[in-house]
């Protein structure tokens, strides 16, 4: 191998080093990004197992924090008995959902309507004396 083929081979192993931490820098500058952006209750995706048994999960986010030295969420997967909880990297995850907002309850409901009741009785009220 000539001296020129030696000089290439080495700076194309720098090269090749040199793009690896760039992704590896990329992805984390990414995570953290998502890590200002997912909180409690969110919705999150992530890929699960080895080889043939990988899959990706989606569950409810029910924390966050940082487990060693990596920007991390619990996600809990799964409903009732058979619910399963896994510390994600927030690197690993393949997608995110903002929380659903919860539709006003009967009770709230039914306030909102005594209330409005209410007002238009005083109306009323104030005609009748006015």
């Amino acid at each position: 191998m000539s001296k020129f083929a030696e000089a290439i081979t080495k700076q194309e192993a720098v090269v090749v080093a040199a793009q690896a931490k760039l992704a590896d820098l990329i992805a984390a500058s990414k995570a953290a990004a998502l890590f200002d952006v997912v909180g409690v209750g969110y919705g999150a995706s992530f890929k699960v197992g080895r080889a043939e048994t990988r899959r990706e999960v989606t569950g409810i986010v029910r924390g966050r924090g940082v487990v060693k030295d990596v920007d991390s969420v619990r996600v809990e997967v799964g409903e009732g008995f058979d619910v399963e909880v896994y510390t994600v990297a927030v690197a690993q995850l393949t997608g995110i959902t903002e929380p659903a907002k919860a539709a006003p309850s009967e009770v709230a409901v039914a306030l909102g309507e005594a209330a409005a009741g209410q007002s238009e009785a005083d109306e009323l009220l104030s005609q009748l004396n006015g």
